[in-house]
This record gives C-alpha cells, structure tokens and sequence, in this order.
C-alpha cells in the first residue's frame, strides 16, 4: 500500500528543470516528426509540432476510448507510428499539388537563426520567473481547478481511459453519467507520468510548465511573421519576430495568470492556437499540407475549444481583410481550400462538439459584470486591466508600445489584426457592461460566450496581438535610432550597425522582462502555498492508505476543503474529485445525503443506504477550506454521531469510519 513517499508531489523522480525538458521534448517531437515526414522544413516543424503533437493525441483517445484500447506510453507511440505512416502516405499522393517554387522560399537559415534566438531568450525569461517564483514547485497548488487536471491524469494513468466523452467515470462518482471535458492535454500528461515515474501532480506541474515557457515566444514569432513577411523583407521581419518572442515573457495575461488561476488546457491551447493558424494559411499555397492543418486544428480544439475558437477567428480576419482581397490562389479557390481544411476537422470533432452541446446552458450561465459602466470597461479593455490583470499596475510601457506597432501596421495597411483587436474589445465591453444595440448586443454576447463571456480569456487573446506588436514597435524604433546614428557617423561596417539594432532589442526585451520579472514569478508561485494541502493532510491521507479497505471503498469527502486531492496524491478514491459550492453539483442521490445529513446518520436511515450503496467505509475533513466556501451540512458534526466514529486527529485532518452497522 502506498505510505507517506508515494505521497505526490513531494517526491519527483525528476528535477524543475530536467522535468521541463522532458516535458517540453514530449510536447514539441511527436509533432516535429510527422510534420517533417509532411515535408515542412525544420524551423516550420518545431513550430507546429506541439499543435501536432495533441493533434495525435486527440486523434487516438477518443476511438480507444470507444474500443477499450487503454491509453499509455506504449500505445501513444503506436499511435504517432501510424499518424506518421498517413502522414508519409499523404506525402507521396498529395506529390503532384506540391509548389516546388513556394517551397523555395522558406525562411533561410540566417533570419531562422535569428528567429529562435528570440524565442529562446523570451523561453529563457518566462523560465527564469519559474525558477525564482516556484521554490516549492512540488507542493500541492492551492487553486481551484489544478485538483481536477491532476485528478484526471492520474485517472488516465490508472484506467487508461483519456477519451474526453468518458471524464463522467471521474467526476460523477456515483452515477457515471457522461460527462465531456477536453482531456488531450492530461492525456500528455499522463505519458510523462509513465516515461518519468513522476506523481501525477509533479506531471501536472512540469506539462504545464513546459507549455508556459515555449509556447508563446513561439505563438510571438509565428505571428509578427505573419503579419509582415509579405510587407517586407526577411531580415526585418525576422528582427521584429525575435523581439516580440523575447518581450513575450513581459505580458502579465499569458501565460502568468493563465497559470495563477490553473486555466491548463486554455494555456495550453492559446499557445498553439497561432501555429495552427499559420499552417492552415499556409495550405492554401502549399495544398500538400492541408492533411497536417486538419491535425492541427483537431489538436487545439481538443486541448480546449477555446483555443479552436481563436485559431479559427484570426484564420476568419485573415481571409476577410487581407486573402479575399490579395487572394492566394483566387477567392473561390481559397474559400474551397479552406472548407476541405474544415470539413473533415469537424467531422473528426463531431464526438466532442456533441458532448459539449449537452453543456451549452453551463457555459452560457457565466458571468463577469463589473457593473462600473461602459466607459471603464472600455478603459479597462484597452490597457490591459480586466479581471485578474486588474490585481496589478497597468503596463503602460506596453501598451504604449503596443499603440507604435499598430500604427506601423496600419501604415503597412496590415488591417486583420487590428479588426481583431476592435471585435475583442467590444466583446469585453460587453461581458463587462452588456449593452444591447439592435441585433448586434446579442451577436456580440454570442461571440463573448465562446470565451465564457470572461474578460480574462478575451484579454488573453489580445495579449497575443500585442505581442507581435510590441515586437514591431521595439524593432521598428531600434532600426530608427541605428539609422539615425549611421546618418551622423557615416561609417561603420553593416553588419556592425545590424549588430546594435539587435542589441537594442535585447537590452529592450531583457529590460523590459527583469521589471516585470517580480509580478510573473509571483503568479507563478502564488498557489504552489501549502494552504489547501500541507504536511498533515499529506500524513493524513498516508495513514488513511494503510487502513484496511482504504484502496477498496470509496472516502466520503467535502467538496470545499482540498481533500479531493487524496486521489491525484495517494490513489484514494474520494466522493468528490473536484471543487463544487456552493450545493453539491453533478448527479448522485446518495451523494447528496452524504453531502447533506452524513452526521444525522444516527436518526436518518437514508445516510446508512447511501453508505452502502457508495460502498463508503471512511469519511475524511480538513481545513481550511476555500476561500467564501463552507464545510457540507452533513460533515460538520460527525463527532456527535454514535454511526461515525473518529479514528484519526492531527489537528487539521479527520478521519472517522464507519460504525452504523454495529448499532
């Protein structure tokens, strides 16, 4: 039986940093290999191998599912062997629409170079933040979804079951009624669990580590890239790339609050939803990759639909304002292009579409209203300072920046991302303060649901915009000054003064990082507290493991205190797996009795048939509990009733176990 070292997270069989490696190799290879297999070049590849990468998770989770198939580390690479095989198969059929001469226009290798430099120093910021902020890293975080994502990869390691149709078995404990949530990211997970040995929370933390640090300076560079390769040159654009790759580390929204508040596979699909975005515009001149665009998108819709949303909005504006009117191929060749793109995605997505249909009025019942007007929500939506970035001082220095880099896109009459921008802040307006205007209130509030009507989501979509043009401003400026100073000198070898436009924008970017280095790291460790799990609900639950029975029943538990970490962190199965308030959510009657009467058990014959019908010999409670939350009516007095009786008290933790029977 597992006693106090299988306890989770505070022993790992991996360091932070060899653990994010790993984790980050896991995210980006899979993907890598198949996209060069689809004979995209190398600089390509690493860019949307993470959003390949799920792509072949999503594509195989859901029919093993169905068939029983258990996912782990051994199928997951027979999977990528025959996603690499369609792949190689595709390659050979799709040979005769290949464009030999787009295909020699690919980035070369100098401004490549140039490129992954600037994302290895924005990666090297955001880890820098990692390091500094999480010195307990292995600990138990304390916000509210983190217990669910690390639940559920040690479900998928346990069961094998990572299908998002079947995360009921999880959630609803006793009637195992269906239930979809987006379960490719846990999935991945999961395999870093077996390949490294780690707990399933250590593999939480580590997966969603390696997708904080590498996916946006690569979401910055894909896009400054795409905004500006077709308005000037390769060097400049690459020059504008890096840097907004290296000050991506500076945003508060992404991936740091994102992070804080344990949003995962929103992280993680934000992340990859700009790569995707890319390789699906660049299918429309390179038609031989129209097989990989279709994994990509079933891979960031997978992660989070969210993400899906965003790939599909800036593909939408880029069509719109830029393709229809500068068309790739011609307007109804690319409006077909793009639907042989979507077509079979949603057929591929239609499992999950239908299971997220079945939750509609759960995602439409959120709500945000700030209730300070119009005006403030536009103020707040423009400077950055919604909710949750409203915790901190407005980054002025950027979006100042940012406002530069719109003009110079305006300028070089680049106008989808500024439409965009506009539908954004409306939409936060909206979420905001809902205003109705005719029939455009209601579309609008619409739109805003796709994003849980949340300013937070919305405003990390922006965050990508301002990325790319911050990059651009910090560049274009850079150049300006190098320029001017040449005028004056009138010497001086080139690359010498090619050479200080790029020291500028890393002094610039590491500046510019370091200041708001302290808000990042806090974000970072801000819930890695010990606060909702410490040392004795840890001693609590070893000792719970060694109790006869513990592994085979099921704990009746709080759905307010953070004991539904007893499974993440010692493969207990309590009654609740996540946190629900302020009334018991999800289906079970006797649930409810446990929740609601468990300490009436002595004159309520309903509570010893709902404890043999959950088969529940223990119950547990701890404190504290979440913050504004309460302990259930039913666990508040079990020292009174005669039908429980304690077994175990460290002054925090509780066990009692169950003595109905014996009266």
């Amino acid at each position: 039986m597992p006693g106090p070292s299988h306890l989770g997270s505070h022993t790992s069989a991996v360091s932070l940093g060899f653990g994010v490696l790993i984790a980050l190799l896991l995210l980006v290879i899979p993907g890598a290999i198949v996209a060069r297999v689809g004979r995209l070049t190398w600089p390509a590849a690493v860019v949307v191998g993470p959003a390949l990468t799920y792509g072949i998770v999503a594509l195989a989770i859901v029919p093993f599912g169905a068939l029983g198939v258990p996912w782990n580390a051994w199928t997951a690479l027979f999977a990528l062997a025959i996603v690499t095989a369609i792949a190689w198969c595709l390659r050979i059929v799709l040979g005769r629409v290949r464009d030999v001469d787009a295909e020699a226009l690919a980035v070369a290798r100098g401004p490549a170079l140039v490129v992954a430099a600037g994302v290895l120093l924005g990666a090297l910021l955001i880890a820098l933040a990692a390091v500094r902020g999480m010195p307990n890293w292995q600990s138990i975080p304390s916000n509210w979804d983190s217990v669910w994502h690390a639940n559920t990869v040690r479900f998928i390691v346990d069961t094998g079951q990572a299908s998002p149709t079947h995360m009921g078995e999880l959630r609803n404990v006793e009637t195992r009624e269906a239930l979809y949530y987006p379960s490719t990211f846990h999935a991945l997970a999961a395999v870093f669990s077996q390949l490294t040995g780690s707990a399933p929370t250590t593999a939480y933390t580590l997966s969603s580590l390696a997708a904080s640090i590498w996916l946006f300076p690569v979401s910055a560079a894909a896009l400054t890239w795409r905004m500006l390769r077709a308005r000037t040159d390769e060097w400049r654009t690459a020059g504008a790339a890096a840097t907004a790759a290296a000050l991506s580390a500076s945003f508060t929204a992404l991936p740091y609050i994102e992070f804080d508040v344990a949003s995962m596979p929103n992280l993680a699909a934000y992340g990859i939803a700009i790569p995707t975005m890319v390789l699906v515009v660049s299918s429309l001149r390179h038609r031989d990759r129209m097989p990989l665009a279709v994994l990509a998108l079933l891979g960031v819709f997978s992660v989070h639909i969210t993400g899906g949303v965003v790939a599909v909005l800036f593909v939408a504006a880029w069509w719109l304002f830029d393709a229809l009117w500068r068309p790739v191929r011609g307007r109804v060749a690319d409006f077909v292009n793009l639907v042989l793109i979507a077509a079979p995605t949603v057929v591929l997505l239609l499992p999950q579409f239908l299971g997220v249909l079945q939750q509609a009025e759960i995602i439409v019942g959120h709500a945000f209203i700030t209730h300070e007007g119009k005006k403030r929500g536009l103020f707040d939506a423009v400077v950055q300072h919604t909710r949750h970035l409203n915790d901190f001082p407005i980054q002025w220095v950027l979006i100042i920046l940012a406002a530069v880099g719109a003009i110079v896109l305006i300028v070089r009459r680049v106008w989808w991302p500024l439409a965009i921008w506009c539908l954004l802040v409306v939409a936060i307006v909206h979420s905001s303060a809902p205003f109705r205007l005719g029939p455009v209130g209601p579309l609008i509030g619409k739109f805003a649901d796709l994003f849980y009507s949340d300013p937070r989501r919305l405003s990390g979509v922006i965050t990508m915009l301002l990325y790319a043009a911050v990059g651009i401003a910090v560049f274009t400026l850079a150049s300006f000054v190098v320029t001017g100073l040449r005028r004056v000198v009138k010497s001086g070898d080139q690359r010498a003064w090619y050479a200080a436009t790029a020291a500028i924008c890393v002094a610039v970017s590491i500046g510019i990082g370091l200041a708001y280095l302290p808000r990042a790291q806090f974000l970072f460790g801000e819930k890695y507290d010990r606060v909702m799990v410490d040392a004795k609900d840890l001693q609590a639950w070893a000792h719970l493991a060694t109790l006869p029975g513990a592994h085979d029943t099921l704990i009746a538990d709080a759905n307010t205190d953070g004991t539904a970490w007893m499974y993440a962190v010692a493969d207990l199965h309590p009654l609740w797996t996540h946190y629900d308030y302020p009334v018991q959510q999800g289906p079970g009657y006797h649930r409810f009795i446990i929740w609601a009467y468990a300490d009436d058990a002595d004159t309520d014959p309903r509570v010893a048939e709902a404890v043999k019908a959950l088969n529940i010999r223990y119950v547990v409670t701890s404190t504290p509990v979440v913050r504004g939350f309460v302990m259930p009516d039913g666990l508040v007095s079990l020292d009174r009733s005669r039908s429980w009786k304690k077994i175990y008290d460290n002054g925090e933790a509780r066990i009692y176990e169950w003595r109905g029977d014996e009266r």
